[in-house]
């Protein structure tokens, strides 16, 4: 039995709207340049989904149970428990994934060494290289200042790094540079110590990819307000603008899907008119209240929420991403878009299938990209500097 075949009999109400939803999503796509180029589309994976995590628990309450995912659980207190910590869970993501067209993951990287609990949130990354379905989706790697380890086990990481970057697996973008984010690059300078040394140890990196054979990875550096974004690229010489999720900021309140696809237009228009190169976010939703557990998140994660897109809606708002990079060639070298996210269920960021619409989402992502063939596109790479190591 196919898995949209078994959600169809455990949820035979939902399921017959949720795929009028899909095929008018297919109908939205059929006028839609069969055969045209489009560039590499990714999703972010977050992977706190084990036993023990804080947030196993969070899509518990009655009014967030339409985002459990395939492999989510009742536990014996009737509590919804998310663990993806298997083999066989990965591995079926892998065939989703790759079922819709999704050309590469974008996994949070993780520095262990002088850490080891952040072995769990490693593991899917680790179940994903050792999958024997990895050659159907690339992957590429989020640097985040929290999370890579004392700075003076930079040298170390950087051989890890670059054994990643040489996989053949590894996603490269603008002829064959090994795409790399980096998660608000900002927080690097004090944990550096200086700008010259974030520099420096990023040229570092460059050197030891060219000396292992690869071309220098292509940098984009992820935050929120373009504007400070693109001072972080001219400050630390990186390659490009993009985000992990882009929403609006500001008061408690509820709004429309399209509310959210219009922020994420916004932002990618004020990175072109920053001139700047750019790798286009691409949400498919927003709504964090379920991390809003206590009276101190609830304050500190305060802001807007998007009602979820419709499969039309998500087709629609991925084609226009397509579309705007078609449109400024000048300002997307990378040829690559990002999509927030795979599996950020307890944000509002999701494409992985789940009890309640199946595979739906992937469904309407698969209109847009298994109508196009992948384009490529050469881009100038980086010189290293003289003041690395």
């Amino acid at each position: 039995m196919t898995f949209s075949n078994y959600i169809r009999c455990l949820y035979p109400t939902v399921f017959f709207p949720v795929m009028v939803n899909v095929l008018s999503a297919i109908l939205l796509i059929q006028s839609a340049h069969a055969g045209e180029l489009r560039p590499v589309v990714g999703a972010i994976r977050w992977d706190a989904w084990y036993a023990g995590s804080p947030y196993e628990y969070n899509l518990s309450a009655s009014q967030w149970r339409d985002r459990l995912p395939f492999y989510a659980k009742s536990d014996k207190d009737g509590r919804a428990s998310l663990r993806a910590d298997s083999q066989e869970v990965m591995d079926r993501e892998i065939g989703f994934a790759s079922m819709a067209g999704i050309d590469y993951w974008a996994f949070c990287y993780y520095s262990t060494r002088h850490n080891p609990a952040l072995a769990d949130l490693d593991s899917g990354l680790r179940r994903y290289l050792t999958s024997t379905k990895k050659h159907e989706i690339h992957f590429c790697l989020i640097l985040e200042t929290n999370f890579l380890g004392p700075v003076e086990d930079w040298p170390e990481t950087v051989k890890r790094l670059v054994a990643l970057l040489k996989d053949p697996a590894y996603q490269t973008v603008a002829g064959g540079r090994p795409l790399l984010f980096l998660f608000d690059p900002g927080k690097m300078e004090k944990w550096a110590g200086s700008s010259d040394t974030v520099k420096a140890m990023l040229s570092q990196l460059d050197r030891a990819a060219l000396e292992a054979g690869l071309q220098e990875p292509y940098m984009a550096a992820q935050g929120g307000e373009p504007r400070r974004v693109s001072a972080w690229v001219e400050k630390f010489d990186l390659d490009a603008v993009s985000a992990y999720t882009a929403s609006e900021t500001g008061e408690d309140g509820e709004y429309p899907y399209s509310a959210l696809a219009a922020a994420n237009r916004r932002f990618w228009e004020e990175c072109k008119t920053l001139a700047k190169q750019t790798i286009p976010i691409v949400n498919v939703g927003w709504d964090n209240r379920p991390r809003r557990n206590s009276a101190e998140q609830a304050r500190k994660l305060r802001g807007p929420w998007y009602l979820p897109p419709t499969p039309a809606e998500l087709a629609q708002h991925l084609k226009s991403a397509i579309d705007w990079e078609r449109a400024n060639p000048e300002y997307t070298e990378a040829d690559a878009i990002i999509i927030y996210a795979w599996n950020e269920s307890d944000e509002g960021g999701w494409l992985v299938p789940t009890l309640s619409e199946g595979d739906a989402r992937l469904q309407a992502v698969k209109t847009v990209l298994r109508t196009r063939a992948l384009a490529t596109s050469p881009a100038p790479g980086r010189t290293p500097s003289a003041a690395a190591p």
